[in-house]
């Protein structure tokens, strides 16, 4: 907002006097003798985000160490490095990053099935997003569930980057998502020639369904066991093989002595078979320690685990929930 005033002289009436308020986007312009402001609309240019990383080590030769069974680099110095550009403007963004392994450091993949040094333009995309559609065309990164069946991802630390160079489109609505890509998957800093194709739906019932809560109680058959586990124990590993492990190693979570005669399925709680649900039932169990030949009380712990048969009069039971407890301490835990 800006208030200007503005005076002239009339030749018949003398001095005249006028005051003119004006409330406008910022830009300023004068036109006869008037002071007035201007209309300007910015322009979005979108953004730009960049980022380097190097890593990069000096080798120096051991002389403590055998030269038979130590390996000397050719080149003394190993580097790798990662140059990333991000541009964005509304739905709309695009990206690379380059690759410089000048040599690869020592230990990575690149340095024996890249030639040891190389400059790559290691990916690059397109790509358009909104709320129900997206696509990208480039070097995908994507995962199917938990990733056993594709997941394609970067781990600089590792030297590891599986990325599909490929198109890559999404559809989300009202709980359901389905996404599809195709392309041929990152070989070292190669890509191979294989080419790969896959497409993933998830529905979401409390999306369709416009639910914001559930919950579900049964009834059932459960048991519990509690095993005393200690840690830190030093002894040598026999594994019944030709190979010797003369070595003193560290075990934990060793197995000291269980609560029960079927320490993988347990008792039942409380000494009755079925509970109804949302029943609290309380469990204690006593250890000989000198029985179990603890070496260090302050190293041990309790695990207490509540398992459930697999079917309706099934003997085999599987795990339903489990917690770590202390020595003389008290846990509470909700199994379902």
């Amino acid at each position: 907002m800006g208030f200007m005033t503005n005076s002239w002289k009339s030749p018949s009436d003398g001095w005249t006097s006028e005051y003119l308020c004006q409330a406008r986007p910022c830009g300023f312009s004068r036109s006869d003798g008037i002071l007035a402001m201007d209309a300007r609309e910015k322009r979005n240019w979108g953004s730009l985000s960049g980022s380097l990383e190097s890593n990069s080590i000096y080798y120096m030769h051991d002389a403590g160490l055998d030269p038979s069974s130590s390996v000397n680099p050719d080149d003394r110095f190993g580097t790798n490095n990662y140059l990333k550009l991000d541009y964005m403007n509304g739905r709309f963004s695009a990206g690379l990053q380059m690759e410089g392994f000048l040599p690869a450091l020592q230990g990575y993949d690149y340095l024996v099935y890249g030639n040891g040094r190389k400059a790559i333009l290691g990916s690059k995309y397109v790509s358009w997003q909104d709320d129900m559609y997206g696509f990208r065309v480039g070097d995908i990164f994507e995962q199917y569930g938990n990733g056993l069946i594709f997941r394609s991802y970067e781990d600089r630390a590792l030297g590891f980057n599986n990325s599909l160079e490929g198109v890559h489109g999404r559809f989300d609505w009202k709980g359901v998502h389905l996404s599809a890509m195709f392309g041929r998957p990152r070989l070292y800093l190669e890509y191979a020639e294989s080419m790969v194709r896959g497409a993933d739906l998830c529905l979401s019932l409390s999306e369709m369904t416009g639910w914001d809560a559930a919950g579900l109680s049964i009834e059932g058959s459960y048991r519990i066991a509690a095993w005393l586990l200690e840690d830190g124990i030093g002894y040598f590993q026999y594994n019944g093989t030709e190979i010797e492990m003369p070595y003193m190693l560290t075990h934990n979570n060793a197995v000291r002595v269980v609560s029960c005669s079927s320490p993988a399925q347990g008792e039942y709680l409380g000494g009755e078979k079925d509970h109804d649900a949302e029943t609290v039932v309380d469990f204690s169990c006593e250890f000989d320690i000198n029985a179990a030949k603890v070496e260090n009380l302050s190293n041990c712990h309790v695990v207490i685990f509540v398992t459930s048969p697999n079917m309706s009069g099934s003997s085999t039971f599987y795990l339903d929930n489990a917690v770590d407890c202390g020595i003389n301490q008290r846990v509470g835990f909700r199994y379902e």
